[in-house]
């Protein structure tokens, strides 16, 4: 656990208001005390981004943002952006390989609109010992996809 020490300084001003606190008298002497606090932080939460250049029917995916999430170490969030030049309905998965190797395969996601496009997911790697409280960076990223509301996307090699 990391432990930040905050300082609290004495103030002559009360934090939320101008209202002036009653002052000492003039021939005292003030001392200049001051006190630390102790206080439990969490680990800082890391983020890492990579820009590839993907294109599955026409659909350009260019960048993958990855993180762990303050409330939780072990969860990774992945944000996978993508450009799609026309409005057809199309069923993607994404399969992001990190440079130690690990990989975090979304669930099968569509899409049927025009422009900039994202699409996020997360991952819990408690039961995988938390390697994603760790940095992680994308290294490679693999699309599957098909055209249709009743296709199913080909699966990953294991």
């Amino acid at each position: 656990m990391i432990w930040v020490f905050q300082l609290l300084a004495r103030s002559q001003w009360y934090p939320f208001n101008f209202i002036r606190r009653p002052s000492y008298e003039k021939s005292s002497v003030k001392s200049g005390v001051s006190r630390f606090r102790m206080c439990p932080m969490t680990a800082k939460a890391w983020n890492s981004t990579a820009n590839f250049n993907v294109y599955l029917y026409g659909n350009n995916f260019h960048h993958v943002e990855m993180q762990s999430l303050y409330s939780n170490q072990c969860v990774i969030e992945i944000v996978v952006k993508f450009y799609s030049p026309n409005a057809n309905y199309y069923k993607f998965q994404a399969k992001v390989t990190t440079k130690s190797g690990a990989w975090l395969r979304s669930e099968v996601f569509f899409n049927s609109a025009y422009g900039e496009r994202e699409f996020r997911w997360t991952y819990n790697t408690a039961d995988q010992n938390c390697w994603g409280s760790g940095f992680q960076e994308p290294s490679y990223l693999e699309v599957h996809g098909c055209e249709g509301n009743t296709c199913t996307p080909q699966p990953f090699a294991e």
